[in-house]
């Protein structure tokens, strides 16, 4: 069992053996509100500050968004280690790291997902994608 970070997930568990991909993204949307569509925001690459003293700042100007966010905000900042893939014969490989990290939000449309990307200090530095997260029926 795995127990997912952040507050609002204290309570959520689930066996990462049995699940299929994209396990956790399924039961993040479980939790949020109906009228809501959930967005994934994925971080592209790695940002380069320069300083420790420029990183100090955008972690200051990350921590006001999330804040900002208020309940926009579902979960936020999960960073990404490299990804190993496993393909049909059954082999892996580690592949080079292509994102960073990702965060879950609620928006009204795409066009306020992508103003709450806009709005991330991620984005000063390297792009962001915004995929829409559908609920599975069943």
């Amino acid at each position: 069992m795995m127990r997912l970070p952040g507050a609002a997930c204290r309570a959520t568990r689930f066996r990462l053996a049995k699940s299929p991909g994209w396990t956790m993204l399924a039961a993040l949307a479980q939790r949020v509100e109906k009228n809501m569509a959930k967005f994934a925001l994925f971080y592209v690459g790695e940002p380069q500050f320069g300083s420790p003293e420029a990183a100090k700042a955008h972690q200051q100007e990350w921590m006001a968004w999330a804040q900002d966010l208020g309940e926009a905000a579902i979960e936020l900042g999960m960073p990404f280690s490299a990804p190993t893939r496993v393909k049909p014969d059954g082999s892996s490989q580690t592949q080079p790291k292509e994102l960073s990290g990702m965060s879950i939000v609620q928006a009204a449309d795409m066009d306020a997902a992508v103003e709450i990307a806009k709005g991330c200090p991620f984005v000063q530095f390297a792009p962001v994608d915004v995929v829409q997260i559908y609920a599975m029926g069943g």
